[in-house]
């Protein structure tokens, strides 16, 4: 896991492979989290497994309410009380407010949204029984799911729901899912002329109309256009480390202080492929270019999780 940023916006990219620490699962998703502007764009896809017993969920939100008379809201209703459940089919959409004052626009999942306020009982940080009033709306993938997805937008204060209205009204104007797959989370922002693209697999290529054609390892990467030119800020969000996976359940939570507390970040050799030819707009000695076939070959090293960042512009 990691992201990468550009400014003011920015992504972060979640690869889930569980552990069975304390019983079986093979849990697994994708999971991209893009920040632009004023909102928070969430897609989540390939999400099978788990354990048998277990539901698999993804929870949206969960909040206090001050009482049980404080409303929320459902698609434009007004909700208050208690001992409420409502579901929401897969697939269909929904705009919810929590009660905190954040929105949220689910644009689609393939799996119920289930959503309610009660009573509920949990435990203290010093595992003391205590209870409280909430609200909690999450998506129930069930047991063992198989390539489950979701999308959606988080929109924080927007206690009147004025933002989630223009939002839920004209959705692709915020943004537009290009590929969301096991394979890449390729997202465009129109309003920021920015195209976010998360390359999950080194074997994954965008269409054709963008820039940027495919990566040789997984990597997160961001692209701005500047009039003619590209601002580019990649990525590769693996520190490197080498994995004893027998060593890791065996010692749980204190695999990260024993095992990886010594071993230092890997310094990946990244390389970019763009199609179309473009030079440095900039020198900068850290980025190497050539050129093959109409195409250009951005190479950079990074480590640490840290971003490259540069500019290019067209060979005339």
């Amino acid at each position: 896991m990691g992201g990468v940023t550009l400014g003011k916006n920015g992504f972060f990219v979640h690869d889930l492979e569980a552990l069975p620490f304390t019983s079986p699962t093979d849990l697994a998703a994708r999971k991209t989290y893009f920040f632009t502007g004023d909102k928070v764009l969430a897609l989540g896809t390939d999400i099978s497994g788990g354990t048998r017993q277990d539901e698999t969920h993804t929870t949206l939100f969960q909040t206090s309410l001050n009482s049980a008379e404080q409303i929320t809201t459902l698609n434009g209703r007004s909700i208050d009380g208690l001992q409420t459940k409502i579901t929401i089919p897969a697939g269909s959409a929904a705009s919810i407010t929590d009660a905190a004052g954040n929105s949220y626009y689910l644009a689609d999942s393939s799996a119920d949204l289930i959503i309610t306020r009660q009573q509920q009982q949990s435990l203290t940080t010093n595992y003391k029984p205590t209870e409280g009033l909430f609200k909690q709306a999450y998506l129930n993938h069930g047991i063992k799911p198989k390539s489950d997805f979701y999308a959606y937008v988080l929109i924080p204060d927007d206690p009147d729901g004025s933002k989630l209205k223009q939002l839920s009204d004209k959705p692709t104007e915020f943004y537009q899912v290009i590929k969301g797959d096991e394979d890449m989370h390729l997202v465009t922002f129109p309003q920021e002329s920015l195209t976010a693209y998360a390359f999950y697999e080194d074997s994954a290529e965008t269409p054709e109309n963008f820039a940027i054609q495919e990566v040789h390892i997984p990597a997160a990467v961001l692209q701005q256009q500047k009039g003619r030119n590209l601002h580019i800020a990649a990525s590769v969000p693996d520190i490197g480390w080498k994995f004893d996976y027998q060593k890791i359940a065996r010692d749980g939570s204190n695999a990260a202080k024993t095992y990886f507390n010594s071993q230092p970040a890997k310094v990946h050799e990244l390389e970019l492929t763009l199609r179309g030819k473009w030079k440095l707009a900039k020198p900068d000695n850290g980025i190497s270019l050539k050129h093959r076939g109409g195409k250009t070959y951005v190479e950079l090293n990074v480590t640490n999780g840290l971003p490259g960042n540069f500019l290019l512009a067209p060979v005339s």
